[in-house]
């Protein structure tokens, strides 16, 4: 056999490598999707009814009580009400119709947590701060790129409240600009991995009410 028959089945055979390794790469994000998406499915199931059980409760407890004119009030936005849900706690859910969406958001972050659903990344409701992470699985944040301006995003919080957001700015920042990404005076930041992780594809928000 000579040397351009060798290099010849030597290149096919890198070639078959790299496809079955592309294969398999692609079937591993698509499995890992397809559970994150089950997970935040199931999440909702439990957390919406959660948030309005506890939203009734606590509608009851704000009876009149002369004991509370005494207490000193704690500041909004150091109380973040959250609700447990299989020993994770969170913090409410997102509605973004436009893309049909109802996904719950995790009080804290890690990458163990994404995989279930999208996560808060910093800051709050009440100090008009709020950043939610999330995967780029289809029916996590796969679909932030189709949202418009002007369209409407709906925060429900753990103690039942709904804040109406409008998407204000669309941008893509690299995935070391942590300042940039935390430090923007938008009310509410959604953002997700561009396809390739080396950008983060970012929705900045204002309060619509």
């Amino acid at each position: 056999m000579g040397k351009r028959s060798r290099a010849g089945l030597l290149c096919l055979f890198l070639g078959i490598l790299c496809l079955t390794a592309a294969q398999a790469l692609w079937q591993n994000n698509r499995s890992e999707a397809l559970e994150g998406e089950a997970s935040a499915r199931a999440v909702m199931e439990q957390l919406a009814p959660a948030i309005r059980n506890q939203a009734l409760k606590e509608a009851a407890s704000d009876a009149y009580d002369p004991s509370k004119e005494e207490a000193e009030p704690v500041p909004s936005f150091l109380s973040v009400p959250t609700v447990e849900i299989d020993g994770y706690s969170f913090i409410g859910f997102l509605t973004i119709p436009d893309l049909s969406l109802e996904l719950p958001v995790m009080e804290d972050w890690d990458y163990d947590r994404l995989k279930i659903a999208p996560c808060r990344y910093r800051g709050t409701v009440s100090g008009d701060d709020l950043i939610v992470a999330a995967h780029n699985y289809l029916r996590h944040f796969g679909h932030l790129t189709e949202l418009g301006l002007g369209e409407e995003i709906l925060f429900t919080d753990a103690a039942g409240k709904s804040t109406r957001y409008r998407v204000a700015e669309l941008e893509i920042l690299p995935a070391d600009a942590v300042e940039q990404m935390t430090e923007s005076g938008y009310d509410l930041t959604l953002f997700t991995c561009t396809y390739g992780g080396t950008n983060r594809y970012t929705v900045r928000c204002l309060r619509a009410d």
